[in-house]
């Protein structure tokens, strides 16, 4: 519950997200190393797979929405700035 939390306040994502925010920390804390079993991960001693982390992203990050003709006249900006939270 605490990691969920973390993941919603530090990317600024609302609560509609919150599914989201569950799957990412069960797939992160399966793949993190622990120091109880000698710095393996779970994932790697079910599966008897070494984790790829390059696969691992931003939970939330910058993209630009560009607006409809209506939304927007010739000297104003065409998109605007938005959270993309997949």
């Amino acid at each position: 519950m605490e990691t969920i939390g973390s993941l919603l306040l530090s990317a600024s994502v609302p609560s509609p997200f919150y599914g989201g925010a569950l799957l990412t920390s069960a797939y992160l804390s399966n793949r993190i190393p622990s120091s109880v079993i000698a710095g393996v991960s779970t994932y790697e001693i079910l599966h008897s797979v070494k984790i790829d982390y390059s696969a691992f992203h931003v939970f939330g990050c910058s993209c630009f929405v560009l607006l409809l003709k209506l939304e927007h006249g010739k000297i104003t900006a065409h998109s605007v700035l938005r959270l993309s939270w997949l």
